[in-house]
């Protein structure tokens, strides 16, 4: 006889988990020792069903099979729309990183918009303070223009000037997104969907 046999276990909550050893006890004959949470009892195993261990008895208990909810055309539409806006407002973030561009004497020299928006209000007011009537600029590929305190003025005003249009560009550009989704009865949601996934977020209009 083998010094052990199979049974059958479960978890906390009684439900089955599988097989484990019962050792043979070395004291009594033909008995064997059950480890915790374990029978001898056999379930019976079947697909889509649970067993449970509950009063000494195995019960079956069906699975109920998790529904998945699939997404209503509308909710794919919301999805698109907000999608589309994200990529939008990236675009837009992305422009400020372009080079500000300032013409002198037939050169024009280029400089990061960050760095010079948020140093040229400081260096203009020091040349007002100190009396000097131009200052050393570094552009981006290391050549050295002469500013005068309006000239940094006037940089300044073109990069907010670009912001504020890009700015404007933006909100233009969501509007339409948002007028794609506004749908009527009739319409065609998923050619609506296609247009939103589509839309030129580079579109520039008329003034």
């Amino acid at each position: 006889m083998e010094n052990y046999k199979e049974v059958h276990s479960f978890d906390g909550n009684g439900l089955y988990t599988g097989t484990v050893k019962a050792h043979k006890s070395p004291l009594e004959e033909n008995v064997f020792l059950l480890p915790a949470n374990s029978t001898d009892k056999i379930p019976e195993l079947a697909e889509n069903v649970s067993c449970r261990f509950i009063d000494g008895e195995w019960i079956n208990e069906e699975i109920e099979e998790e529904q998945v909810e699939t997404p209503s055309l509308l909710d794919l539409l919301s999805e698109a729309i907000e999608k589309k806006k994200t990529e939008i407002n990236i675009q837009r973030e992305e422009m400020k990183n372009f080079l500000a561009i300032f013409n002198k004497d037939g050169k024009d020299y280029f400089f990061d918009r960050g760095i010079l928006s948020r140093q040229s209000m400081a260096v203009a007011t020091l040349l007002t303070s100190k009396g000097h009537e131009t200052i050393d600029w570094v552009s981006e590929d290391n050549s050295i223009v002469a500013l005068t305190h309006q000239e940094i003025l006037s940089i300044c005003k073109n990069i907010v000037d670009i912001d504020t249009k890009e700015l404007k560009l933006a909100a233009l550009r969501k509007n339409e997104v948002m007028a794609l989704g506004d749908i009527k009865e009739g319409d065609n949601i998923e050619e609506r969907i296609t247009e939103i996934e589509n839309y030129d977020i580079t579109k520039v209009f008329a003034d």
